[in-house]
């Protein structure tokens, strides 16, 4: 089995008209969003699992249409439902934290200076719908919360006072970003946040899409 990954391929492509006569070509299309639903509803149905009207259509908005990541995301549902419906807020709390750490563990990749990961994560979470907009945000807040939380270090401050100032509730959050922010100067952190300008403005200014301008961000932090 040959498997071509392309976008826009002609029934006239040399190649395929080189293969059709010694093999079975097969052309699957990406699945339009707005048939998310109605698949979602089909797969959960083949495997006995319920949902809801509103649990689908947020499953659908959260995933996008990678069904990979739908078919994946209906299983651990299933596992997690243990028989029962499943409902908006079973799937608002399962796929939706699934997302959310996949994000932090690319941020900590380029923060702890891992561009290769932060670049694989980067790809995993646009397979998963998420936006470059909030991968870009979530970039943002952490480099803000490293700038105040190495400030305040150098200001002596106790970590009960960091944690109060900078609104973090789990002692674990307080203590990974406090341990990021000694491994970063001030000059750096400011370094990094003039790049998140820049990124910003290319954007804005039209000289770069969200995709590639988040592309050139990531390899700049996580390789400096």
């Amino acid at each position: 089995a040959l498997v071509l990954v392309d976008e826009g391929v002609l029934p006239t492509n040399p190649l395929l008209a080189t293969l059709r006569p010694k093999a079975q070509v097969r052309e699957f299309r990406p699945i339009d969003q707005k048939a998310v639903p109605a698949w979602v509803r089909t797969r959960a149905a083949e495997m006995g699992l319920s949902l809801s009207r509103e649990a689908i259509q947020l499953l659908a908005d959260l995933v996008g249409s990678n069904l990979w990541t739908l078919a994946g995301e209906l299983d651990k549902l299933a596992a997690y439902s243990d028989g029962r419906p499943v409902t908006e807020e079973d799937v608002r709390s399962l796929v939706a934290a699934a997302k959310e750490a996949n994000i932090f563990a690319m941020v900590d990749a380029i923060v702890e200076r891992r561009p290769a990961s932060a670049v694989r994560l980067l790809r995993q979470l646009a397979a998963q719908g998420v936006t470059s907009a909030h991968v870009f945000g979530m970039i943002v807040r952490q480099y803000r919360l490293l700038l105040l939380a190495r400030e305040m270090l150098d200001a002596r401050a106790p970590s009960g006072r960091i944690a109060e100032a900078l609104d973090i509730r789990s002692a674990f959050a307080l203590d990974r970003l406090l341990d990021r922010a000694e491994r970063y100067t001030i000059p750096r952190l400011k370094g990094a946040y003039r790049r998140l300008l820049e990124a910003d403005a290319s954007i804005k200014r039209g000289i770069h899409s969200e995709e590639l301008a988040l592309d050139l961000l990531i390899h700049d932090l996580a390789a400096a």
